[in-house]
């Protein structure tokens, strides 16, 4: 292998990489299972399906794109290998490369996820004509664009719109008939003419192509003719003289933008022109998307605010003016944040109006008529309160933080960069690692299998310290005139060590591991309950009640509060009594009660069911210090039977067993919140599927779990890599089968989360022993679950167990409650680890 041809395979070396890495990204998608409907299998879909063909134009403008950007184009004519053998090998290696990306792409969809393709031949050749076309046209458009353009960031722009604008057209004027072949007749032409032009372009190319003069507005457009009747530059007006240089050398983007305005009004004029566009989706799909290429504006404006001024020269002299370089650093900054935000969010706004705003208008109207979302206190009513303030602005907010992120981390690839071409890569390469960082941290469970943190605390932590970081890295960057190697090795140093920081400060701060140094809470002193009976205890969302063994049955609503946004970001929820005191239900020969969200249902011992007469009407006072009085809870009869076995509540809902063994719906699933609820007692009771044979409901964890009289029980269906038996009760209503929940009598089960620990199972059987169930094997092995049992005192019989917010609390046979507190891994025993669990009497 020549010195010539090394040359050249490491010049494309970089983008072929990228490029190959993307088409293999369809390995990292989770295989196909029809019960799994995981966000972060949707999300990584877009990686070889948005993301690679992108990197394969970026592949095609780098084969000249790189000797021009880097000033090496004339050193590459003066070369003394002819003309022809240089364009040959060029577009050789470049060709190869491609038509590896391309089949790579292919033979992982085909092999990994054959479900993404059509099954029918017919459809499989369309798919398949359509990725050849883009690769043919990527390649010669990137030839002949950066060959006669000599500029990488406009090449990028015809190397997309002009295929695009000819498929458009063809479809539109060419007819219905037979417009597969006129569309790819009409892309190979364009292919072929392109590559032969770029041929003839390099073979005849000089040091310096000619474009009819330079690439900027006209004189009289420039900024400083606009202001020079009123400004003098000569005086002490540095900031001024460094604005008006930031938009001169912006004038390529404006010329970029320009040429995409008048495609767009073009786009715009079709649409208007054609409202029934029929079967016609090329042009609806165009007219619909067009106004998407303007967030690649903010890409450009980034990747140009630095790097092109290594490229000129210019920064070195930049840095040797008097102003002080935080003052130029913040104007550069700010003239590409003001100019992005102008072309990704006002500018398609004023073509396409509000139809490409989403509307929140629904979403807030819906929150503020939504009892339950009032629950939550103080805190949600505020919350709502600031979105309806800051509505107005509201619809520009997506748009505006896509905008601000590309620009972001565009403008720091620039930083690092030589050239804008140079840029264009890491800044892609940086949203994909937000994009993945970002997921990665709402859905941290999913992807390490353990509850490092939940919710938003990351994003409150994460958020602050990366753009710290990366605005720091950036200032820093911008002081150096040449970067190489040792500044990225730094970069990346301090980026990991970011990364690290905020997942070990987010990870601390959620799992509490300061009070690992504290000192635990003394034991309070004894109060028993008195009653001879079994009582239990529930915890159904919002509601906790006690029924205690005479048959009595006491409830209390609570809600969440909080005393500040620190608060908030940390979990430190308070829980407010709404009603205060609680209440009992009149008389005293209820054998279950099912207190839905609205609505108390409870079952007396001779078979008969009873409702609320009125649904509970909340309303929850923004004094946190105050509780809201409500009235008694009045009861009536519901319908005629007297054969009822069991209730249980499911929200809204409720579910109940007849002393036929039939399952019983009462309510419904599918009423809009945004209308009055009529109660339980307007609904006629739905019986769910034929089967009669279901002996008891009971909690397991967050859900329900169904025992039928064989033994079998069930669970509702979740998605899962294990297969598992299924029954479809009725439509609303899927149960996969629960092994573990089999050979053993639950009383009740409930999930646990413990610092350290991570999420398992604890439940009472009906001999009154307390187990658990780690939470690893039950998502793993669900053929073989190791239920261990609590070693406690024998003699100790447990009635009741019920949990909130990583606490467990168990009712004694003598009526006593127990909060436990659990040290090792409770569910491991075979990998080493004894279980331990401490409970002390709470009052």
């Amino acid at each position: 292998m020549n010195a010539y041809l090394r040359k050249e395979i490491r010049l494309l070396l970089p983008s072929f990489c990228v490029a190959m890495a993307a088409a293999l990204g369809v390995w990292l998608i989770p295989a196909h299972n029809e019960s799994d409907i995981s966000v972060l299998r949707k999300i990584l879909v877009l990686l070889p399906i948005v993301v690679c063909p992108g990197l394969v134009v970026m592949a095609a403008l780098d084969s000249f794109g790189r000797e021009i950007s880097g000033n090496t184009f004339s050193n590459l004519l003066a070369q003394p290998i002819p003309r022809n053998q240089i364009w040959w090998t060029k577009v050789t290696l470049l060709a190869v490369a491609l038509l590896a990306v391309f089949g790579v792409w292919w033979i992982s969809f085909l092999l990994h996820l054959p479900e993404y393709f059509p099954a029918t031949p017919k459809e499989l050749h369309e798919t398949f004509i359509v990725t050849i076309m883009i690769l043919i046209t990527a390649f010669s458009g990137g030839l002949w664009s950066v060959l006669m353009l000599r500029q990488v960031g406009a090449a990028f722009w015809f190397t997309i719109i002009i295929p695009s604008a000819l498929t458009v057209l063809t479809v539109k004027f060419g007819g219905e008939v037979h417009a597969e072949q006129k569309v790819v007749t009409t892309l190979l032409a364009y292919s072929l003419i392109g590559f032969l032009g770029a041929r003839r372009m390099f073979l005849q190319a000089q040091d310096v192509q000619w474009t009819g003069g330079n690439i900027a507005l006209p004189a009289w457009a420039k900024l400083p003719r606009m202001f020079g009747g009123s400004i003098k530059l000569q005086g002490r007006r540095p900031r001024l003289a460094l604005l008006l240089k930031e938009f001169q050398l912006h004038q390529s983007s404006f010329v970029i933008a320009g040429m995409l305005a008048i495609l767009h009004l073009v786009v715009r004029l079709i649409a208007m022109t054609h409202p029934q566009q029929g079967d016609d989706w090329v042009l609806k799909l165009v007219t619909e998307i067009f106004w998407g290429l303007w967030f690649v504006m903010p890409l450009l404006i980034g990747c140009t605010a630095v790097a092109e001024e290594r490229k000129l020269g210019t920064l070195e002299s930049q840095l040797c003016l008097p102003a002080k370089r935080r003052t130029q650093f913040i104007i550069k900054f700010g003239v590409g944040f003001a100019l992005s935000v102008f072309f990704a969010v006002l500018v398609p706004v004023l073509f396409e109006g509000g139809r490409i705003l989403p509307n929140f208008d629904k979403n807030l109207e819906g929150m503020d008529h939504d009892s339950e979302f009032r629950f939550y206190g103080a805190a949600a009513l505020s919350f709502i309160e600031i979105l309806k303030a800051i509505a107005p602005v509201l619809p520009y907010l997506p748009a505006l933080l896509f905008a601000v992120g590309f620009f972001c981390f565009a403008f720091y690839a620039s930083t690092l960069a030589r050239n804008t071409l140079q840029a264009i890569a890491p800044s892609i390469l940086g949203i994909i690692i937000a994009w993945a960082l970002v997921v990665g941290g709402l859905y941290i469970e999913e992807v390490v299998r353990y509850p490092l943190w939940r919710g938003f605390l990351i994003y409150f932590i994460g958020v602050p310290v990366f753009a710290l970081t990366l605005a720091w890295l950036a200032g820093q960057n911008f002081k150096r005139v040449m970067v190489g190697w040792p500044v990225w090795r730094q970069n990346l140093l301090v980026f990991l060590s970011a990364v690290v920081a905020v997942m070990v400060m987010t990870t601390v701060i959620y799992q509490r591991s300061w009070e690992l140094l504290m000192q635990l809470e003394p034991a309070h002193g004894t109060a028993r309950l008195t009653q001879s009976e079994h009582p239990s205890v529930q915890n159904d969302g919002l509601r906790i009640s006690v029924q205690s063994g005479d048959g009595r049955a006491w409830s209390t609503r609570f809600m969440w509060n909080v005393k500040n946004p620190w608060s908030a970001i940390l979990g430190n929820w308070e829980v407010k009594e709404m009603f205060g005191g609680g209440q009992f239900l009149p008389g005293t020969n209820w054998q279950s009660v099912a207190f839905c969200a609205r609505d108390v249902l409870a079952l007396k011992s001779d078979g008969s069911l009873w409702v609320s007469e009125k649904p509970e009407n909340v309303r929850v006072s923004n004094d946190s210090e105050k509780s809201v009085p409500r009235a008694p809870v009045q009861l009536v009869r519901y319908g005629s039977d007297s054969d009822w076995k069991q209730i249980i509540s499911v929200w809204t809902t409720a579910l109940a067993i007849k002393n036929d063994r039939t399952l019983w719906r009462i309510g419904t699933n599918h009423f809009n919140s945004k209308k009055e609820w009529p109660g339980l007692r307007t609904f006629e009771p739905y019986r769910l599927g034929t089967q009669s044979d279901w002996a008891e409901i009971f909690r397991s964890g967050f859900s329900l779990a169904y025992l039928k009289t064989d033994g079998h029980a069930y669970v509702a269906a979740q998605s899962s890599l294990v297969k598992k038996e299924t029954l479809k009760v009725d439509d609303d209503l899927i149960l996969e089968r629960a092994l573990y929940l089999e050979d053993r009598c639950w009383r009740g089960m409930v999930w646990a989360v413990m610092p350290r620990l991570g999420m398992f199972m604890a439940g009472i059987t009906q001999d009154g022993q307390l187990c658990v169930i780690d939470d690893y094997s039950l998502r793993a092995k669900s053929d073989a679950m190791i239920v261990r049992e609590l070693k406690s005192d024998r003699e100790t019989k447990w009635l009741e167990i019920v949990a909130a917010n990583d606490v467990v609390v168990t009712l004694r046979s003598d009526g006593t409650l127990w909060q436990w507190k659990f040290g090792e891994n409770p569910g491991n025993p075979a990998e080493g680890g004894k279980p331990r669990a401490d409970c002390e009497r709470h009052g």
